[in-house]
Protein backbone atom coordinates (compact mmCIF):
# COMPACT_ATOMS: atom_id res chain seq x y z
CA UNK A 1 0.00 0.00 0.00
CA UNK A 2 2.23 2.98 -0.88
CA UNK A 3 0.75 6.44 -2.22
CA UNK A 4 3.27 8.51 -4.68
CA UNK A 5 3.34 11.22 -7.23
CA UNK A 6 3.39 10.00 -10.96
CA UNK A 7 1.01 8.67 -13.09
CA UNK A 8 -0.32 5.05 -13.25
CA UNK A 9 2.34 2.32 -14.28
CA UNK A 10 1.67 1.97 -17.92
CA UNK A 11 2.92 2.14 -20.67
CA UNK A 12 0.99 4.68 -22.78
CA UNK A 13 -1.75 6.52 -20.30
CA UNK A 14 -0.73 9.80 -19.85
CA UNK A 15 2.84 11.99 -18.91
CA UNK A 16 1.19 14.76 -16.71
CA UNK A 17 1.78 14.47 -13.23
CA UNK A 18 -0.42 12.69 -10.72
CA UNK A 19 -0.82 11.93 -7.14
CA UNK A 20 -1.72 8.22 -6.80
CA UNK A 21 -2.09 5.64 -4.46
CA UNK A 22 -2.46 1.92 -5.00
CA UNK A 23 -3.01 -1.09 -3.13
CA UNK A 24 -1.68 -4.83 -3.85
CA UNK A 25 -1.71 -8.30 -2.40
CA UNK A 26 0.72 -10.68 -3.31
CA UNK A 27 0.74 -14.90 -3.34
CA UNK A 28 3.33 -17.08 -3.79
CA UNK A 29 1.09 -19.60 -5.82
CA UNK A 30 4.12 -21.36 -6.82
CA UNK A 31 7.16 -22.08 -6.40
CA UNK A 32 9.07 -19.19 -8.31
CA UNK A 33 5.86 -18.09 -9.23
CA UNK A 34 4.12 -14.94 -8.15
CA UNK A 35 0.23 -13.83 -8.44
CA UNK A 36 -0.25 -9.88 -7.46
CA UNK A 37 -3.17 -7.92 -7.71
CA UNK A 38 -3.35 -4.24 -7.74
CA UNK A 39 -5.78 -1.63 -7.52
CA UNK A 40 -4.78 1.99 -8.02
CA UNK A 41 -6.51 5.63 -7.94
CA UNK A 42 -4.58 8.49 -9.62
CA UNK A 43 -5.95 12.58 -9.55
CA UNK A 44 -4.18 14.38 -12.29
CA UNK A 45 -4.98 18.73 -12.34
CA UNK A 46 -6.28 19.90 -15.77
CA UNK A 47 -4.16 20.37 -17.98
CA UNK A 48 -3.43 23.98 -19.69
CA UNK A 49 -5.41 23.65 -22.43
CA UNK A 50 -8.25 22.44 -20.74
CA UNK A 51 -8.41 25.66 -18.12
CA UNK A 52 -8.91 27.65 -21.40
CA UNK A 53 -11.70 25.58 -22.49
CA UNK A 54 -8.94 23.83 -25.13
CA UNK A 55 -7.75 27.55 -25.80
CA UNK A 56 -9.83 27.62 -29.13
CA UNK A 57 -13.68 28.37 -27.90
CA UNK A 58 -14.24 30.74 -25.16
CA UNK A 59 -15.87 29.70 -22.58
CA UNK A 60 -16.03 28.52 -18.35
CA UNK A 61 -12.76 26.94 -17.78
CA UNK A 62 -12.32 23.50 -17.56
CA UNK A 63 -11.43 22.95 -13.60
CA UNK A 64 -12.56 19.39 -12.74
CA UNK A 65 -9.57 16.68 -11.97
CA UNK A 66 -8.96 13.69 -14.45
CA UNK A 67 -9.31 10.88 -12.23
CA UNK A 68 -8.16 7.17 -13.22
CA UNK A 69 -8.88 3.73 -11.65
CA UNK A 70 -6.41 0.62 -12.89
CA UNK A 71 -6.86 -2.79 -12.03
CA UNK A 72 -4.22 -5.02 -12.38
CA UNK A 73 -2.76 -8.92 -12.52
CA UNK A 74 0.73 -9.73 -12.83
CA UNK A 75 1.89 -13.23 -12.73
CA UNK A 76 5.46 -13.63 -12.52
CA UNK A 77 7.69 -16.60 -12.91
CA UNK A 78 11.74 -17.41 -11.86
CA UNK A 79 12.84 -19.34 -14.77
CA UNK A 80 16.26 -19.33 -14.16
CA UNK A 81 18.76 -17.79 -11.61
CA UNK A 82 19.42 -15.00 -14.24
CA UNK A 83 15.63 -14.58 -16.10
CA UNK A 84 12.68 -13.84 -15.21
CA UNK A 85 9.10 -13.85 -16.88
CA UNK A 86 5.76 -11.76 -16.39
CA UNK A 87 2.63 -11.53 -17.89
CA UNK A 88 0.19 -8.57 -16.83
CA UNK A 89 -3.22 -7.82 -17.77
CA UNK A 90 -4.34 -4.39 -16.78
CA UNK A 91 -7.79 -2.40 -16.73
CA UNK A 92 -7.78 1.22 -16.51
CA UNK A 93 -11.26 3.18 -16.21
CA UNK A 94 -10.65 7.50 -16.54
CA UNK A 95 -12.83 10.01 -16.25
CA UNK A 96 -11.89 13.04 -17.50
CA UNK A 97 -13.27 16.84 -17.78
CA UNK A 98 -13.86 18.43 -21.40
CA UNK A 99 -16.45 20.99 -23.08
CA UNK A 100 -18.48 20.54 -25.98
CA UNK A 101 -19.66 23.41 -28.21
CA UNK A 102 -23.13 24.62 -27.40
CA UNK A 103 -22.73 27.00 -30.36
CA UNK A 104 -22.40 31.08 -30.67
CA UNK A 105 -18.80 30.54 -30.00
CA UNK A 106 -19.51 28.95 -26.01
CA UNK A 107 -18.90 25.51 -24.26
CA UNK A 108 -20.39 23.22 -21.53
CA UNK A 109 -17.60 21.47 -19.08
CA UNK A 110 -18.12 18.06 -19.55
CA UNK A 111 -17.33 14.40 -18.04
CA UNK A 112 -15.72 11.89 -20.69
CA UNK A 113 -15.06 8.57 -19.85
CA UNK A 114 -12.20 6.00 -21.74
CA UNK A 115 -11.25 2.99 -20.54
CA UNK A 116 -8.22 1.43 -21.50
CA UNK A 117 -7.46 -2.37 -21.56
CA UNK A 118 -3.57 -4.23 -21.77
CA UNK A 119 -1.91 -6.89 -22.08
CA UNK A 120 1.49 -7.19 -21.82
CA UNK A 121 4.71 -9.69 -21.51
CA UNK A 122 8.35 -8.92 -20.35
CA UNK A 123 11.30 -11.08 -20.01
CA UNK A 124 14.19 -9.60 -17.98
CA UNK A 125 17.54 -10.93 -17.24
CA UNK A 126 20.39 -9.93 -14.99
CA UNK A 127 23.91 -10.42 -16.44
CA UNK A 128 25.72 -9.48 -13.32
CA UNK A 129 24.83 -8.00 -9.82
CA UNK A 130 24.86 -4.57 -11.58
CA UNK A 131 23.78 -5.21 -15.20
CA UNK A 132 20.66 -5.94 -16.83
CA UNK A 133 18.43 -6.03 -19.64
CA UNK A 134 14.65 -6.56 -20.77
CA UNK A 135 12.02 -6.89 -23.57
CA UNK A 136 8.77 -5.93 -23.06
CA UNK A 137 5.68 -5.89 -25.60
CA UNK A 138 2.30 -4.52 -24.94
CA UNK A 139 -1.29 -4.71 -26.88
CA UNK A 140 -3.44 -1.51 -25.94
CA UNK A 141 -7.39 -1.38 -26.39
CA UNK A 142 -9.24 2.04 -25.99
CA UNK A 143 -12.71 2.75 -25.34
CA UNK A 144 -13.90 6.44 -25.71
CA UNK A 145 -17.74 7.09 -24.52
CA UNK A 146 -17.46 10.88 -25.72
CA UNK A 147 -18.69 11.21 -29.29
CA UNK A 148 -17.63 14.93 -29.65
CA UNK A 149 -13.70 13.68 -28.34
CA UNK A 150 -11.31 15.61 -30.22
CA UNK A 151 -9.44 12.04 -29.49
CA UNK A 152 -10.34 9.86 -32.13
CA UNK A 153 -11.61 6.44 -31.13
CA UNK A 154 -8.62 3.65 -30.72
CA UNK A 155 -6.36 6.48 -31.77
CA UNK A 156 -3.87 5.30 -29.35
CA UNK A 157 -0.61 3.42 -29.65
CA UNK A 158 -2.06 -0.47 -29.85
CA UNK A 159 1.34 -1.97 -30.53
CA UNK A 160 4.12 -1.29 -28.32
CA UNK A 161 7.62 -2.85 -28.09
CA UNK A 162 10.38 -1.73 -25.26
CA UNK A 163 13.76 -2.85 -24.94
CA UNK A 164 16.31 -1.63 -22.10
CA UNK A 165 19.76 -2.69 -21.11
CA UNK A 166 21.94 -1.43 -17.98
CA UNK A 167 25.45 -2.06 -17.47
CA UNK A 168 28.03 -0.66 -14.78
CA UNK A 169 30.83 1.07 -16.95
CA UNK A 170 32.76 1.96 -13.99
CA UNK A 171 32.70 0.85 -10.18
CA UNK A 172 29.83 4.11 -9.53
CA UNK A 173 28.71 4.59 -12.96
CA UNK A 174 25.63 3.44 -14.80
CA UNK A 175 24.57 3.43 -17.91
CA UNK A 176 20.85 3.10 -19.46
CA UNK A 177 20.15 2.56 -22.68
CA UNK A 178 15.99 2.25 -23.22
CA UNK A 179 14.44 2.53 -27.07
CA UNK A 180 10.35 1.80 -27.77
CA UNK A 181 9.19 1.29 -31.05
CA UNK A 182 5.60 1.99 -31.80
CA UNK A 183 3.36 0.77 -34.40
CA UNK A 184 1.00 2.87 -36.78
CA UNK A 185 -2.62 3.17 -36.04
CA UNK A 186 -5.61 4.25 -37.52
CA UNK A 187 -8.82 5.50 -35.89
CA UNK A 188 -12.05 6.57 -36.71
CA UNK A 189 -13.69 9.23 -35.04
CA UNK A 190 -15.23 13.42 -34.97
CA UNK A 191 -13.37 15.93 -35.80
CA UNK A 192 -12.95 19.17 -34.69
CA UNK A 193 -15.57 19.57 -31.51
CA UNK A 194 -18.33 16.92 -34.11
CA UNK A 195 -18.50 19.67 -36.61
CA UNK A 196 -17.32 18.79 -39.39
CA UNK A 197 -18.35 14.92 -39.00
CA UNK A 198 -16.29 11.81 -38.75
CA UNK A 199 -13.46 11.53 -40.08
CA UNK A 200 -10.58 8.50 -39.95
CA UNK A 201 -6.50 9.45 -39.59
CA UNK A 202 -3.29 7.88 -38.74
CA UNK A 203 -0.87 8.29 -36.14
CA UNK A 204 2.27 7.08 -38.18
CA UNK A 205 4.78 4.64 -36.38
CA UNK A 206 7.96 5.61 -34.52
CA UNK A 207 10.55 4.43 -32.61
CA UNK A 208 12.68 6.52 -29.75
CA UNK A 209 15.27 6.41 -27.18
CA UNK A 210 16.63 7.26 -24.46
CA UNK A 211 20.04 7.58 -22.48
CA UNK A 212 20.52 7.85 -18.88
CA UNK A 213 23.93 8.03 -16.60
CA UNK A 214 24.16 7.69 -13.15
CA UNK A 215 27.25 8.50 -10.93
CA UNK A 216 26.54 6.83 -7.16
CA UNK A 217 28.29 8.12 -4.08
CA UNK A 218 29.63 11.03 -6.27
CA UNK A 219 31.93 13.30 -4.07
CA UNK A 220 32.74 10.75 -1.57
CA UNK A 221 28.96 11.60 -0.51
CA UNK A 222 25.98 9.94 -0.21
CA UNK A 223 24.78 11.75 -3.13
CA UNK A 224 23.53 10.49 -6.54
CA UNK A 225 23.53 12.74 -9.93
CA UNK A 226 21.95 11.52 -12.69
CA UNK A 227 22.35 12.76 -16.52
CA UNK A 228 19.43 12.10 -18.94
CA UNK A 229 18.68 12.46 -22.58
CA UNK A 230 15.38 12.25 -23.65
CA UNK A 231 14.31 11.47 -27.49
CA UNK A 232 18.24 10.91 -27.70
CA UNK A 233 17.72 11.08 -32.02
CA UNK A 234 15.56 14.12 -31.80
CA UNK A 235 12.46 12.48 -33.55
CA UNK A 236 9.38 14.62 -34.69
CA UNK A 237 6.37 12.00 -33.20
CA UNK A 238 2.99 12.21 -31.88
CA UNK A 239 1.46 9.37 -29.71
CA UNK A 240 -2.13 10.61 -29.79
CA UNK A 241 -3.65 12.38 -32.76
CA UNK A 242 -6.36 15.08 -32.49
CA UNK A 243 -7.35 18.50 -34.57
CA UNK A 244 -4.60 20.83 -33.23
CA UNK A 245 -2.14 18.19 -32.06
CA UNK A 246 1.68 19.28 -31.75
CA UNK A 247 4.66 17.21 -31.84
CA UNK A 248 5.74 15.60 -28.90
CA UNK A 249 8.74 17.31 -27.52
CA UNK A 250 12.03 16.52 -28.88
CA UNK A 251 15.47 16.21 -27.55
CA UNK A 252 15.61 17.39 -24.08
CA UNK A 253 18.07 16.99 -21.20
CA UNK A 254 17.76 16.36 -17.39
CA UNK A 255 19.87 16.52 -14.29
CA UNK A 256 19.03 15.24 -11.13
CA UNK A 257 20.57 14.94 -8.06
CA UNK A 258 19.68 12.43 -4.90
CA UNK A 259 20.83 13.42 -1.51
CA UNK A 260 20.08 10.82 1.01
CA UNK A 261 20.04 11.86 4.84
CA UNK A 262 21.22 9.74 7.64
Amino acid sequence: NDTSTGHPDHKKVGSRQATTSKFSVISQVMPNTRLKLLYGRGVRAPYYDSLLAKGYISGEPVLKNEIADSYAVELSRQITDQVTGLADYSYYDIAMAGVVDTGAGSVTPVTKSKKVKSVSAEIRGNFTRTSYGYVNYCHVSVEDEDELSNNLEGSYPDNILNIGIAASIHKNITATLRGKYVDEVTGTGMSYAGLNGERTDTIKSYAIADLGVTISQALHMPLDISFFVYNLFDKTYNEVFYELARPNPKRSFIVRADYKFK
